[in-house]
């Protein structure tokens, strides 16, 4: 206890996070709900995993029952330079 008469600060709670299969069916659908709107905002499995507390590979599956389609891996495509393709030039208009 301090010396100024007040109470220690509490230690910090963990949350206890319950497997998901176990979950209740209406606490799953609701963490399904939440994980694909987020996934549908552009979000990415990785940040959603940490979001929710739950490994890459749970969150993976939340989002497939949850009848997600997943995107493809990767950005967009570069050149080697880690350039993007020069525009092509104007066509010029032919006549006959």
């Amino acid at each position: 206890m301090p010396d100024d008469g007040t109470a220690p600060a509490a230690a910090p709670t963990q949350i206890a996070r319950r497997k998901y299969l176990l979950l209740p069916r209406w606490e799953r659908r609701a963490l399904q709900k939440t994980a694909a709107a987020a996934y549908a905002r552009g979000d990415t499995i990785r940040t959603i995993a940490a979001a929710i507390g739950y490994s890459y590979a749970t969150t993976h599956r939340i989002l497939t029952d949850a009848g997600v389609t997943m995107r493809k891996r990767g950005g967009p495509s570069r050149d080697r330079n880690n350039h993007a393709a020069p525009p092509a030039p104007p066509r010029q208009p032919t006549s006959r």
